[in-house]
């Protein structure tokens, strides 16, 4: 069997990669192509071990689409894949999604019903992930509730299934590999301290929301008094609003997230909160919804809302109480070996 994956984000990229180990390791050929990304996405590869076969990065937004819709069909057609496996939570992978559509190849959709619920942030990522299930032949749900989306949504029941999150899945992976590295432990001493100092790790990808929620941590200086405060950027004039912190590479992510040990991580990016349950860290999630409501559900997860002193709030809250949840949010374990094995059955 023949499977191609277009991955163009970090969230992709780990949607993706325990499924491609997967197949490989029962015999199948696969085609893992970038689809634009920046250096983060390079830094992610390196991290997993993923290696890319084909790139396609061409200028900017627009530019690179167009260019996935051009090459991308030729590609397929000289390795004639039984499936074409996307995620798209941007444009790139809506344009690897039609490419493959038009083409005439079967698209896989993996990371399916994934919703932010009555929102006002049903924005662009939500509409690029609806558009790439309509366009796709099995859809992949990670969670019951994903399910229950599709469904409702009218998608076709024979196409959807309910497999569990293969991002868990390659967190989880990763997590037996590297646990015990001696770069995850050079890390924790350098910006841990190697003890057992609880830990406030900022991972936001937006600059004004970093911004606020540095303000709002001032405003409750005295209360995280004894607690470290670790930046995750790539912002190479980044303002620490005149707290003491410890400044981390942005492209680290995963590596920093292993070796924190204790603590709560404070983000914008969805697919953090999955990651912070597989390594035991609890998450004040910057945002007013979330697309991965279990999270805050099972405890693992608050929503602060977007301004800084809310978000100081919440940090300080769960600093407090915060005792990881016995359960997992998201059932990892089988999650690829179900999704290959459905690939393997329903192969055209």
């Amino acid at each position: 069997m023949r499977v191609c994956f277009v991955a163009a984000t970090e969230e992709e990229l780990l949607l993706m990669w325990s499924v491609y180990e997967e197949l490989r390791e029962g015999g199948a050929e696969t085609l893992f192509v970038r689809a634009g990304g920046g250096s983060r996405l390079d830094e992610m590869a390196n991290t997993i071990g993923a290696r890319f076969d084909m790139s396609v990065q061409t200028g900017d937004a627009p530019s690179c689409a167009a260019a996935i819709l051009e090459r991308l069909p030729k590609t397929l057609e000289e390795f004639k894949p039984h499936w074409v496996v996307v995620h798209g939570a941007d444009g790139y992978g809506v344009a690897g999604a039609m490419a493959a559509y038009y083409a005439s190849f079967p698209v896989a959709h993996i990371g399916s019903g994934l919703r932010f619920g009555r929102s006002l942030e049903k924005t662009g990522k939500e509409a690029c992930r609806r558009a790439c299930e309509t366009l796709s032949t099995v859809l992949f749900a990670p969670t019951q509730r994903a399910c229950s989306n599709l469904l409702s949504e009218n998608r076709p029941a024979r196409a959807v299934h309910t497999t569990g999150s293969t991002l868990t899945n390659s967190l989880i992976r990763l997590k037996h590999t590297n646990s015990i590295s001696g770069s995850t432990n050079r890390i924790r001493q350098r910006l841990f301290g190697g003890g057992d100092t609880p830990s406030v790790i900022l991972l936001i990808e937006h600059r004004d929301t970093l911004r606020d929620v540095l303000d709002g941590l001032v405003s409750a200086e005295k209360l995280l008094r004894g607690v470290r405060i670790v930046v995750v950027s790539q912002d190479k004039e980044f303002d620490d609003r005149g707290m003491e912190v410890t400044v981390c590479d942005g492209s680290r992510v995963i590596d920093v997230l292993l070796a924190a040990g204790r603590g709560v991580v404070v983000t914008d990016v969805g697919w953090v909160v999955e990651a912070a349950a597989v390594f035991g860290l609890g998450v004040v999630l910057v945002a007013e919804a979330t697309d991965r409501p279990e999270a805050v559900e099972a405890g693992w997860a608050v929503l602060s809302g977007l301004e800084g002193r809310r978000v100081a709030r919440a940090v300080v809250m769960m600093l407090r109480r915060w005792v990881a949840p016995r359960t997992q949010p998201f059932d990892g374990d089988n999650a690829a070996a179900h999704v290959a094995a459905i690939l393997v059955q329903n192969r055209h």
